[in-house]
């Protein structure tokens, strides 16, 4: 084996230790999030840390979902697998809630699920975007990117406006959720996060996303991280103001979380390789805990001890659907 070819094996090596970590760190924060979100009442320290997770752990999970999407297969199966199982969990759920006398629907997202049905839209806008490329080679894709992204934007800012655009099937979330997906299929494949100019950035962008959290985020209600209400509903005046700062909150913070997580290989780095049924199943240990009753400074301890064993566990479970992920060329 050459020099060359060794120099891109371990750079391969990496950059797969580099998003399993990344993914790891992302699902810790859900779970961990997920756990807050039963317990916390109006314990200060734990609100904050819950705003903070939801800030950014969705945003930058849907930009990975981008990333991996390296062609139009890619996203036709992606968009399959997540319709699929959304349907599946969905009718499940509003089945059970049926029979102990709950009101669902299969049109709104339970809890998580909402994750499945939006990514499974945004596969098909991926679809749509690598067919536009394949069709129009004379097309200028840096300037087409930054005009999809800026649409992309806007109508995230501008579906809060209205009411019918919520919870069913996932519309709201869909919208808002879109440029941070988008900016990941639109990513270079060669991306290096680690490079000095990156790393920079980074670290300017997490001064910006400290004084803009500081300065602004007491008039940002919690739900609205979610980005799953209209304006009206959260009741805020400044709605389209308010969603800006939360995108730029979570572009800040994600970039910081970009640079800041090793790239290297290290003893856990293989459970965040294939996070998805972690995602999937863990609900039902979290409604559990629920049923605890801690004071919340014992459950500031607990609940991240918590999060590691429910990850561990069913990373234990599913270890034979475990994946390792690299980027090839995008055609």
């Amino acid at each position: 084996m050459s020099g060359t070819e060794e120099r891109a094996k371990v750079k391969i090596k990496q950059r797969e230790a580099f998003y399993c970590n990344m993914k790891l760190l992302l699902i810790f924060m859900v779970v961990y999030g997920h756990l807050l979100e039963g317990i916390m009442d109006n314990a200060e320290p734990l609100i904050q840390i819950y705003r903070i997770i939801y800030s950014v752990h969705m945003p930058l999970f849907l930009f990975l979902s981008g990333l991996f999407l390296k062609n139009r297969a890619g996203c036709v199966r992606q968009m399959k697998q997540a319709l699929l199982y959304y349907a599946v969990c969905q009718t499940a759920v509003v089945a059970v809630g049926r029979v102990l006398g709950q009101q669902m629907n299969l049109g709104t997202p339970v809890w998580h699920l909402w994750y499945l049905l939006s990514l499974g839209c945004m596969a098909g806008v991926g679809w749509c975007w690598f067919v536009l490329t394949e069709h129009w080679q004379q097309l200028d894709r840096g300037t087409v990117k930054v005009a999809l992204l800026a649409v992309s934007v806007l109508n995230a800012l501008a579906v809060g406006e209205y009411s019918a655009v919520g919870r069913w099937l996932s519309l709201s979330r869909t919208f808002c959720f879109l440029p941070f997906f988008l900016a990941g299929v639109f990513c270079p494949e060669n991306m290096d996060w680690k490079s000095v100019m990156v790393k920079i950035v980074g670290f300017i962008g997490m001064g910006a996303w400290l004084f803009m959290y500081l300065t602004w985020s007491k008039e940002i209600p919690t739900a609205m991280f979610y980005q799953a209400d209209s304006y009206d509903t959260l009741g805020v005046g400044q709605g389209v103001w308010l969603r800006m700062i939360c995108i730029l909150l979570a572009v800040f913070l994600g970039l910081f979380l970009l640079v800041f997580v090793p790239n290297r290989r290290l003893p856990f780095s293989k459970v965040g390789a294939d996070t998805f049924w972690i995602y999937l199943l863990h609900a039902p240990f979290v409604k559990l805990f629920e049923l605890i009753y801690l004071p919340w400074h014992v459950q500031i301890a607990v609940a991240p001890f918590l999060a590691i064993c429910i990850i561990l566990l069913l990373y234990k479970l599913f270890q034979w659907k475990r994946q390792l992920y690299c980027l090839p060329q995008r055609t």
